[in-house]
């Protein structure tokens, strides 16, 4: 009978030890991936990131991982909002010869146009400032409904204060750069509107009357070069 009980006791010991081993397998091998798998995105230019809903992660590790695919997903998607407004064909094209006889010298479109590029970019902007936000950034994790180990794994990947102040200044420094050109485009727009008498299109190029017009006209041309 005691060798039968101590039998028993012996296979639900191993059982045990075989449960206990593989969960630590488990645990080794998913925290392996997921260090892998957020290595990999940290080191892709975000202009190029490219979310994939594939994972290679189990379990809970699983929703961590997810967790921090989206993040990154919605914050390169608003990095290349930023990066298309400045670089839309008509965007680019607004100070074009054809654009300027498409549309008059009181450049109506264009200016109404530039006006909304630039609503378009400081909403994107303040988009990308409150995802570099930890409030914003834990309600990725938030939403998938994990253990507070599982909320503080994320937190050790997303939580580093450099890359997060990093990010603030390249932010400032996408704005910045977006705006200017932006800005410079208003610029010679309201110019030359202000003054249509004083120039025409001929041969295909801008002609002025006025030397102060022209100098005013290619010092800002110029900055966008």
């Amino acid at each position: 009978m005691k060798k039968r009980i101590w039998n028993i006791g012996y296979i639900v010991i191993t059982i045990v030890l075989i449960v206990l081993i593989s969960l630590l397998g488990i645990n080794y091998y998913n925290n392996k991936q997921l260090e892998k798998e957020v290595k990999k995105i940290k080191e892709t230019d975000i202009n190029n990131y490219k979310y994939d809903s594939k994972t290679t992660t189990y379990f809970e590790y699983k929703k961590v991982e997810v967790a921090i695919k989206e993040y990154m997903r919605d914050y390169s998607n608003y990095i290349n909002k930023i990066n298309s407004i400045i670089n839309e064909e008509n965007v680019k094209n607004v100070l074009s010869i054809n654009n300027f006889e498409k549309d008059g010298k009181d450049f109506n479109n264009s200016i109404s146009l530039i006006n909304k590029k630039k609503k378009e970019l400081e909403d994107a902007t303040n988009k990308l400032y409150e995802l570099n936000n930890e409030n914003k950034i834990l309600e990725y994790i938030e939403k998938k409904s994990v253990s507070k180990k599982y909320k503080d794994l994320y937190k050790k990947y997303m939580f580093n204060k450099e890359d997060l102040e990093n990010n603030k200044e390249k932010i400032k420094q996408l704005n910045e750069k977006a705006n200017n050109i932006l800005d410079t485009d208003l610029q010679v727009l309201t110019l030359l509107k202000n003054n249509k008498d004083l120039w025409k299109i001929e041969e295909g190029k801008v002609g002025f009357y006025s030397n102060n017009l022209i100098n005013q006209y290619n010092e800002l041309v110029n900055k966008l070069k």
